[in-house]
């Protein structure tokens, strides 16, 4: 199949998806470049890990038992 085939196909096969979780998946996929191995952020991506970054440096995080604790009160809630 040549890049030109490929391209049509893939072009044919998103216009046919209606489920925006979907659609984002495929932006987010096209959004991230990889070249010789590095990843090409975008300036969201980059802002976001930032923002995550800044979050963990001031202590913003859960550990895995405070979120395991959280899942389950949530569970048996439902």
């Amino acid at each position: 199949m040549t890049t030109i085939e490929l391209k049509k196909q893939l072009i044919e096969q998103i216009s046919k998806v209606d489920d925006v979780s979907h659609l984002e998946a495929i932006k987010t996929l096209l959004d991230t470049k990889m070249v010789r191995g590095t990843i090409i952020l975008s300036d969201e991506q980059r802002a976001e890990l930032k923002a995550a970054q800044l979050e963990a440096e001031n202590g913003a995080v859960y550990t895995d038992e405070e979120v395991d604790k959280e899942i389950r009160a949530w569970l048996r809630a439902k």
